[in-house]
């Protein structure tokens, strides 16, 4: 017999049949499809990630990196770096803390208080999780750029793709969940998808990483996203399963 998962105190006034209470295996009964996919997501992330985090101080790849952040620079002009430094900036650990209160806030006025800690548990968990790659990897950053920037932490993964995968991807996610209009949703998607990519494409072309940094930002915060969110399932699943209990 499996254990019992008890959401909320057993009421002494009721008898044990009334009691509130639902197995895991219920849970995953239920959710098991949309578990199934982000399970197999994540691990497909993970293996990625593990794959070019593997290869990413080989010559090779490298020569490949080098090549591909000399190309963006040679689109190097007054305009489009001015447009992706306001990007980049918007992607930075500052911009997404600015944007990840106001949310929070938000989230909070119309008592969505379940979203305000998805929020703030998406941007923080993705800061975590970043820093401890880079620590990591120690990787030096990009010296490509003549005149160009000079930072002395650590370039694999990026932060600020990172930050901006997660961030970002979690306006999408949430888009999806609480918005009626399907045109609505899809213009959200395509907008923030666009924004999130720019972020990691100024990174590039600001001289501030190598592509791979990017491309492993993506992976590393995309699985941390997939399982934040898949995690926030189960329990409204909990949730769920309670309130039909209690209405029983």
């Amino acid at each position: 017999m499996q254990d019992k998962i008890w959401i909320f105190p057993a009421n002494k006034n009721t008898s044990d049949e009334r009691q509130l209470a639902v197995t895991f295996g219920d849970v995953l009964k239920a959710a098991w499809k949309g578990l199934l996919i982000a399970l197999v997501c994540s691990v497909a992330l993970v293996l990625l990630f593990a794959l070019l985090a593997d290869k990413v101080f080989d010559k090779g790849l490298v020569n490949t990196d080098n090549r591909i952040a000399l190309w963006s620079y040679s689109l190097t002009n007054p305009v489009l770096t001015f447009g992706l430094t306001v990007i980049t900036e918007i992607g930075s650990p500052l911009g997404i803390a600015i944007l990840t209160g106001l949310t929070i806030g938000f989230f909070i006025w119309r008592k969505m208080y379940a979203y305000a800690c998805l929020a703030a548990l998406t941007s923080l968990g993705s800061a975590i999780i970043n820093e401890t790659l880079k620590q990591i990897f120690h990787r030096v950053r990009p010296d490509l750029l003549p005149g160009g920037p000079h930072l002395t932490s650590y370039s694999f993964p990026s932060g600020h793709s990172t930050g901006s995968i997660c961030f970002f991807g979690f306006l999408i996610w949430a888009s999806w969940k609480l918005l009626k209009s399907q045109p609505l949703k899809i213009v959200i998607t395509i907008a923030l998808s666009l924004m999130i990519l720019l972020v990691g494409f100024s990174r590039i072309y600001l001289g501030f990483h190598y592509p791979t940094d990017v491309l492993g930002a993506y992976l590393s915060g995309g699985c941390w996203l997939i399982a934040l969110l898949s995690s926030y399932n189960i329990f409204y699943r909990y949730r769920h399963f309670h309130s039909k209990d209690k209405q029983a």
